[in-house]
């Protein structure tokens, strides 16, 4: 019998791999001549560097940048992380470098934060010679439209005198140029388009904070000189527009931080940029699915990075190979920390559950605990639903004995459930 457990974490409790060697275990101890494969899972939010890297034995990468608030005085600075894997391909979450966790609380300021910092992790991970750079955009602080990241590759923001400004939500509606002429010419986009120009002659930019003075570029460039450019693959489910009641303001920007006035400043904003944008460069990309993502970074790694956005557990799954480690298999088990109706958009167990259906395999899902809606992931392919929590206990009881209640639930699947029918364990 061939068992593949394609797990997602147990948020604060377990992580994929944990779950993947307790559930093993459970499946070995009921029958030892199992072969199980472990396939730790995520969708290109939180943990998704961590489970690439123990699936693809890559490495980790540390680099030291700019943080995500932004204030006149010394350049606030984070040490990032990413991955590298298969010699030429990277993995990055924004978070490391422009997450909301790096703000205190006390400080936060969405007028003054960007996502300049990512856009040095990177360049880095460029001018190390990956070729690849899998981005997942979840958990940032900033709502800033890819400013920031636009300015660490190169471009140049500019008011109606020529003069550089500063790449901060605060001044979107000064914007009046751009400049990509100094834009990296290893990265896709707008490098080569002709209608980029110069608004001005520039007189530098108008706050020391525009930029840290480390070069991207140093030591360990790949040059211009490689083969095509750099292909950046956003990992994302998030398929809300630029601009409008839906957009990155009006969904995101509360949550950051920000208040009534803010919202309605940053949405003024974004529609001024991207009209400039569009009327400098012929490029508007504010209505594609995903421009919203992560306070507008998505319309920024569109527009810049020539980017291409692809559900997030689709892209792992494809990274890690699941669908030829499946194959052949006679069971999948997946599972997640709490299993509800926001699990069939774009979860890993939404992913596995689907690939499992096409592939004519049976899916399991052992989680944490159920919430409303989680009938829906039936539709997808799962066979059957098992909750660790019993009905009795209390939520941090749960958390707690994490492990232990994961442990005792895989046990008593493997040696008395059966996968045909679609039911739910309590």
């Amino acid at each position: 019998m061939k068992i593949v457990i394609a797990p997602d974490s147990f948020k604060g409790t377990l992580s994929a791999a944990q779950v993947c060697d307790i559930v093993a275990e459970a499946a070995l101890s009921a029958d030892p001549s199992t072969e199980v494969v472990r396939l730790p899972m995520a969708d290109g939010g939180e943990g998704t560097v961590d489970c690439l890297l123990s699936v693809l034995m890559g490495q980790r990468q540390s680099v030291h940048v700019q943080g995500p608030l932004v204030l006149p005085g010394p350049v606030s600075t984070v040490d990032a992380s990413y991955g590298i894997f298969d010699g030429n391909k990277a993995v990055m979450e924004i978070a490391s470098a422009s997450g909301f966790h790096l703000v205190n609380k006390n400080m936060r300021d969405i007028m003054h934060s960007n996502t300049y910092g990512t856009g040095q992790m990177f360049m880095d991970a460029v001018s190390r010679g990956c070729r690849t750079v899998y981005m997942g955009i979840g958990g940032s602080a900033t709502n800033d439209g890819g400013l920031g990241f636009a300015a660490a590759l190169g471009a140049r923001f500019l008011d109606r005198t020529g003069r550089e400004l500063a790449p901060v939500p605060s001044n979107l509606m000064r914007i009046e140029g751009v400049d990509l002429s100094d834009l990296d010419g290893r990265i896709a986009g707008l490098a080569d388009n002709p209608g980029v120009r110069a608004a001005g002659s520039g007189a530098g930019p108008d706050a020391d904070t525009a930029k840290l003075d480390a070069d991207p570029n140093s030591e360990g460039s790949a040059g211009a000189s490689g083969a095509g450019p750099v292909r950046l693959i956003v990992m994302s489910d998030v398929t809300n527009p630029l601009l409008g009641s839906n957009g990155c303001a009006h969904v995101f920007a509360m949550q950051k931080g920000a208040t009534s006035p803010e919202i309605e400043e940053l949405e003024r904003g974004m529609y001024h940029f991207s009209k400039v944008i569009k009327r400098e460069t012929g490029r508007d990309m504010s209505a594609t699915p995903g421009a919203g993502a992560a306070g507008g970074l998505g319309y920024g790694l569109l527009t810049f990075a020539g980017a291409e956005i692809r559900s997030g557990v689709d892209a792992v799954m494809d990274m890690v190979g699941f669908k030829e480690k499946a194959a052949g298999a006679d069971l999948v088990v997946t599972g997640e920390g709490r299993m509800d109706a926001q699990s069939a958009q774009g979860k890993v167990a939404s992913g596995v559950s689907r690939a499992c259906r096409l592939a004519g395999v049976p899916c399991i899902a052992i989680v944490g605990d159920l919430g409303e809606g989680y009938e829906s992931m039936y539709d997808l392919g799962l066979n059957r639903i098992i909750k660790t929590r019993k009905n009795s206990m209390t939520v941090e009881y749960a958390m707690e004995h994490a492990a232990e209640l994961l442990r005792e639930t895989a046990e008593d699947y493997f040696v008395h459930g059966p996968i045909e029918m679609p039911t739910t364990a309590n």
